[in-house]
């Protein structure tokens, strides 16, 4: 296998309320539909949580070290026609946290 991502949105259940709002799973969903209408793969989810074969990483070539390096991932890996598992994880609220990003 070339690489394995996480995906957060498909099973509802293991998913903390709360834990996402609906502009990110809508997001998600919709990057999902745009990978698979561009490179004819399937992502349920644009989770950060993967894991990837250090050369298999190396030969994708990544540039992006901000927001957008998890999408650059996937269309580079979709490219590269690595093979791709996607396993689901529990997503829980963040720890301490009241938000992420404060848009003023």
């Amino acid at each position: 296998m070339g690489r394995m991502i996480s995906y957060r949105v498909a099973r509802a259940g293991e998913r903390e309320p709360g834990s996402m709002s609906w502009h990110q799973v809508v997001a998600g969903r919709v990057a999902g539909w745009i990978m698979s209408a561009l490179y004819g793969v399937r992502y349920t989810d644009m989770c950060a949580f993967r894991a990837i074969r250090r050369d298999a990483l190396e030969r994708l070539g990544m540039r992006e070290a901000t927001y957008g390096w998890n999408i650059e991932m996937q269309m580079k890996a979709a490219r590269a026609g690595l093979r791709v598992l996607e396993l689901p994880v529990p997503y829980r609220c963040r720890a301490g946290a009241v938000r992420r990003l404060l848009v003023r």
